[in-house]
């Protein structure tokens, strides 16, 4: 690893220890840096856009994508990661639209979606 992305992945690192949130928690954890996560909510924006737009979405080509970027440079995560990801940010109230798009059949998720 040069020393720039060293130097990024620290930064990173003590920004998700400073936030102290679950999600930042497990962003420490995968070593995913501050890049990766503007990155990823990139994705989730165009996410929502394709929704806004009446555009088909789904949750296998959401998990490819945030892969895509998340194992870059060295594989860490799988489909658990993306899962993850999105219900914590659902848990934080942001992009609610993304996880419930991708998420509302799905049995595991089916506790949220209850009325």
């Amino acid at each position: 690893m040069c020393i720039e992305k060293r130097l990024e992945l620290i930064e990173s690192k003590q920004q998700w220890l400073f936030e102290n949130t679950e999600l930042s928690r497990m962003l420490y954890e995968y070593n995913i840096t501050l890049e990766q996560d503007k990155r990823i909510n990139d994705l989730l924006q165009d996410y929502r856009n394709k929704i806004d737009n009446g555009e088909k979405i789904t949750s296998s080509e959401y998990e490819s994508e945030i892969l895509k970027i998340v194992n870059e440079d060295k594989p860490t995560a799988d489909y658990h990661f993306a899962e993850s990801y999105l219900e914590l940010c659902f848990k934080e109230q942001r992009w609610e639209d993304v996880f419930e798009e991708l998420y509302r059949d799905s049995i595991k998720f089916s506790h949220y979606f209850k009325k």
